[in-house]
């Protein structure tokens, strides 16, 4: 997320975007899901939740047409940011609920590792301990096989890196 004070920054960053967009054609739509993601997440980080919900019913629109599964889970994931901002917390857990049920078919573990300790943030909101222990121990499970897998294929890389030289 970015601080209020880097709005103009990332407001510029974002117009590049554009115009990256309008002289690219060639997988626009891929493009498009990532921007969408980020402007809600942009827009979210400073309080305007219109603006961001226009830009998480975009993104889910555009990653369910393109059928890119990681993308709905990200909508879901946002929806439920959206939800916590109103104040709705059954409507958050719904939504990552649907979120999860997305990533079971179809995993991406750095966006299940997000929702999964998200998940467990709003069972500690929602005074529900016992409810938060399972999601922060699958989420941290993914990041230890995250960063087993790193170490893994660093020493891979090393390894070949060094029979070359």
């Amino acid at each position: 997320m970015h601080a209020r004070g880097e709005h103009q920054q990332t407001a510029e960053a974002f117009h590049e975007v554009r115009d990256i967009f309008e002289r690219d054609a060639w997988f626009r739509w891929r493009y498009n899901i990532r921007f969408e993601a980020a402007m809600a997440e942009h827009w979210l980080s400073q309080g305007d939740v219109a603006q961001a919900r226009a830009y998480v019913e975009r993104l889910h629109a555009t990653a369910t047409e393109h059928e890119v599964h990681k993308y709905i889970a990200v909508a879901h994931q946002l929806n439920a940011k959206l939800a916590l901002a109103d104040g709705d917390l059954a409507e958050a857990e719904k939504q990552f609920d649907a979120a999860l049920t997305e990533l079971g078919n179809y995993p991406a573990p750095l966006v299940a590792w997000k929702v999964h300790a998200q998940r467990a943030q709003l069972k500690l909101q929602m005074n529900d301990a016992a409810g938060a222990q399972e999601p922060s121990a699958r989420a941290q499970e993914i990041v230890n096989s995250i960063a087993a897998n790193v170490h893994d294929q660093r020493n891979k890389f090393l390894s070949a890196t060094r029979a070359v030289l």
